[in-house]
């Protein structure tokens, strides 16, 4: 993002006890000085006193840069796969040997790295397999999912899931904000989380309520933790024990909604952009999902809402069917508003 400011303020160099990259810090302060406006600009670095005088020469020092295409996660090299996807919907007639000129252009190539001929191959027939791409004679092509993974830049494999998982969700009934939960957080991008004993105990009744949904799952702590922090959120529950990840999935989650959306789920279930929709009002509005009705009628916010359900008024119809009452609850002229 663009933000050229006069003066920077930075304050800290970690990020949740991790310490943030000279480069980042470098960047942060690269915005001083607007061009046009001023001749010079300055920039502010706040270093906890503890370790002050570790810290102040780490940030002088520059860090080396080293690509991460080769990097790979529990088997899986998301890096390259987004990569070849990439160059294959941008390349008219892509063939085999698009991909291998791709990969000599690239920063990795450039620092001596080499990618393997096994692990070129397993990635694309892995592509092939989840139908993120397809092969015809030798012209390979990105089909729907793979045209979304690209143009959203998302990873081709946090779309597979995402597809699998409401797929799942749609053919099996699972109508239940555990299951929802536990399906949004199950993607590869989320296996990075860590939890602690203490953690594990804290949440035993949501990973226990999640293995029974799904017959006994053994899954990643990692998602088990994202799930409950997306359950907090759907259940307008305050997240006092993942606040930092909370934040962070709240600011994010639209983003993996908006690309839910534009997966064709409508063969399985024909309302399935309903409930993308309602989770994310749901979400932005901070309602459980027995109000979520409620509140799509203009003027009623969460408090009307609350007072409505609470007296027996669960639906739009149930209001029709007796809107002077309701209007008095809501100390508001339904008529008007509904009618």
């Amino acid at each position: 993002v663009n933000t050229p400011a006069r003066r920077v303020i930075i304050m800290g160099t970690k990020r949740n006890n991790v310490n943030v990259p000279v480069y980042d810090l470098n960047q942060m302060m690269g915005r001083a000085g607007r061009p046009a406006y001023d001749k010079e600009g300055d920039a502010y670095i706040f270093i906890g006193e503890t370790n002050f005088t570790l810290e102040s020469k780490r940030i002088k020092e520059k860090e080396p840069i080293t690509s991460r295409l080769l990097d790979s996660e529990k088997g899986i090299y998301k890096n390259i796969a987004f990569q070849m996807l990439s160059e294959i919907t941008s390349t008219k007639h892509c063939k085999l040997e698009n991909l291998n000129n791709w990969f000599e252009r690239s920063f990795a190539f450039y620092c001596g790295k080499k990618i393997s001929e096994s692990i070129f191959k397993s990635t694309l027939e892995k592509l092939i397999n989840m139908k993120i791409i397809e092969k015809n004679d030798e012209i390979i092509t990105a089909t729907a999912l793979g045209k979304i993974s690209a143009y959203n830049y998302i990873c081709p494999f946090t779309i597979y899931s995402l597809k699998n998982n409401f797929t799942n969700y749609f053919k099996n009934h699972l109508n239940d904000d555990h299951a929802l939960s536990y399906l949004l957080a199950n993607i590869p991008e989320n296996f990075t989380n860590f939890m602690t004993k203490y953690e594990k105990n804290a949440t035993t009744a949501y990973c226990d309520r999640i293995r029974n949904t799904f017959n006994g799952i053994q899954t990643e702590d990692s998602i088990l933790k994202t799930g409950y922090c997306f359950h907090q959120m759907l259940t307008n529950q305050k997240n006092t024990l993942f606040p930092f990840l909370s934040k962070k999935l709240k600011n994010d989650y639209s983003r993996i909604l908006f690309v839910l959306k534009q997966i064709d789920l409508s063969k399985i279930n024909k309302n399935h952009k309903q409930l993308i929709e309602d989770i994310q009002y749901r979400i932005n509005n901070d309602v459980p999902k027995e109000h979520s009705e409620l509140v799509r009628i203009n003027k009623i916010g969460k408090k009307r809402a609350e007072k409505l359900f609470a007296a027996g008024f669960k639906t739009r119809q149930d209001v029709l069917n007796n809107i002077e009452e309701a209007s008095k609850i809501a100390r508001l002229d339904l008529k008007k508003i509904i009618t």
